[in-house]
């Protein structure tokens, strides 16, 4: 399973939003039912995320979950979004419904807003979504995800660590004049940021 994310997008504020995909892929031999996708971004963000559903438009979720079924085999059929009930701290798929065949994949995508200054937020911002799914003789299988723009089992970042943890490049606020250190989203005063490499 690979999670990415896009450029993160600067607020005036200094929060950040944050548009995220998670896929999953079946890379075994039989087909999964009963698929289970998690993403506690409540836990694993402290006070950088305030758990709320999109339709509070106070921060949190700013866009809930879309899946996108990849359905090669014509077997498979997409599990069901949790698009207005998605907090940050629940599922992201609304049950248990949907069916993966073997090399068929879903990818779900949702927009968060997160604040890295917030007091008491950790120094780094990263996260590790779970997926389940139950194989023929009723046993789930699950899988955390990878650092990944593709669910290949290889992380993009490092291939020897499976199950690595997605991190948001450490961010910061606006600073006229300022820099920031190598590989940060550097900010100006005109709001426009940009890789500082």
């Amino acid at each position: 399973m690979g999670k990415s994310f896009a450029t993160p997008v600067a607020n005036a504020d200094g929060t950040f939003d944050v548009a995220y995909t998670v896929t999953v892929l079946n890379s075994g031999a039989v087909n999964l039912d009963g698929l289970g996708l998690v993403d506690d971004l409540g836990t694993q963000f402290g006070s950088a995320f305030t758990a709320s559903t999109a339709a509070t438009t106070t921060g949190g979720v700013l866009t809930g979950p879309a899946v996108v079924l990849t359905n090669t085999s014509g077997n498979s059929t997409a599990p069901t979004a949790n698009t207005a009930g998605y907090d940050g701290t629940n599922a992201l798929l609304a049950g248990t419904d949907g069916l993966l065949a073997p090399g068929d994949s879903y990818a779900v995508s949702f927009t968060v807003r997160v604040d890295p200054n917030a007091a008491g937020a950790p120094a780094s911002i990263a996260n590790t979504a779970t997926a389940s799914g139950d194989d023929p003789t009723g046993t789930t299988v699950s899988d955390a995800s990878d650092t990944d723009t593709q669910p290949d089992g290889t992380p993009d970042t490092d291939p020897n660590t499976p199950d690595e943890p997605t991190g948001v490049p450490t961010v910061v606020t606006p600073n006229p004049g300022g820099r920031a250190e190598c590989g940060q989203i550097l900010c100006h005063a005109c709001g426009e940021c940009g890789w500082d490499l």
